[in-house]
């Protein structure tokens, strides 16, 4: 019984991890020019991530939208700067690079540690 919830329940797993994928795709491509329709869809799978993972999975996942929706924020600022003068570009341009790195690790573990979670079968 317990086997048969598993693979009900690894189609929704997939989903969720094939818009992860696409998402940290696009955000490597990009850096903090990333799309925001991906960053959406990426959100709406987030939400649904705490009824599919463990908490701890849900909540790292839901912590990288937090660190995304900021480095958008610092590249909007970088290619908008608003008559900034260089100093504070070159600022925002090391914060957002600052801010990609801490998210470019967190997304690594959370490959990790979601291709376990999908695992059916034990190694």
């Amino acid at each position: 019984m317990k086997r048969q919830s598993d693979i009900a329940l690894h189609a929704h797993r997939l989903e969720i991890y094939r818009v992860f994928l696409d998402f940290r795709f696009d955000l490597k491509a990009h850096v903090a020019q990333f799309s925001r329709e991906k960053l959406w869809a990426y959100l709406a799978q987030v939400r649904l991530a705490e009824f599919y993972f463990s908490e701890n999975i849900a909540m790292a996942l839901s912590k990288t939208v937090d660190q995304a929706l900021e480095l958008q924020k610092f590249g909007d600022w970088i290619k908008d700067p608003q008559g900034a003068d260089s100093v504070e570009i070159q600022q925002w341009k090391g914060k957002s690079r600052e801010i990609f790195g801490v998210l470019d690790d967190a997304l690594d573990i959370l490959d990790t540690d979601i291709k376990t979670a999908l695992r059916l079968m034990p190694r």
